[in-house]
């Protein structure tokens, strides 16, 4: 059924392992890359990233401002229109959780995209 030089022997099974990870809480000793959109980034530790610096980005604090109070509205629009069995809220729901799942994610976007800038600042500037 096979041949047996398609079988590959002990020897060669343990030559492409790949380092241990590292134990909890320890960044790894040497600088571990990841292709992102063809540019090599190192990974870096979430504590390392300035996120108030962030969190004070005008389109950062845009979408915290409108995505709450969205989000808000459409909780309350599901348990009163299930509580008072109307239609219209439960469209209202609908839409509004739409739009605040699209903002959500937009500032994830936007989040990930500024401590990409902070990281690639932070490299240029060593």
């Amino acid at each position: 059924m096979y041949e047996s030089s398609s079988v590959p022997d002990a020897a060669q099974c343990g030559k492409n392992r790949e380092p241990a990870p590292p134990a909890k809480g320890e960044l790894p000793a040497l600088p571990v890359y990841a292709r992102l959109g063809g540019f090599p980034l190192q990974v870096v530790a979430m504590s390392q990233i300035d996120r108030k610096q962030i969190r004070a980005d005008k389109w950062m604090r845009r979408f915290m401002f409108s995505g709450v109070p969205i989000a808000l509205i459409s909780i309350v629009s599901l348990w009163l229109g299930q509580w008072l069995v109307s239609p219209a809220l439960g469209q209202l729901f609908i839409v509004s959780a739409g739009a605040a799942v699209a903002i959500g994610a937009a500032y994830n976007v936007r989040f990930v995209i500024l401590s990409l800038r902070q990281i690639r600042a932070r490299e240029s500037d060593q």
